[in-house]
């Protein structure tokens, strides 16, 4: 897993019920938000599935 995919990972980990592996990817995305951002894979995940950009938000959030 790195930054150019930790996002289609966290959509993996959701989908499937891997909480490890959503866990990890959620943490990879947060940390690197400023750079996946403006990215076209986040911003299908905004609309593909709202509940999980919405914990991306709420945990990037929680971090500040």
């Amino acid at each position: 897993m790195d930054v150019a995919n930790c996002v289609e990972y966290l959509v993996l980990g959701d989908m499937y019920q891997t909480s490890k592996l959503k866990m990890m990817a959620l943490g990879m995305v947060v940390e690197n938000a400023d750079s996946i951002i403006n990215t076209d894979v986040f911003k299908e995940l905004f609309k593909q599935k709202p509940e999980l950009a919405l914990e991306v938000t709420k945990m990037a959030l929680n971090k500040k």
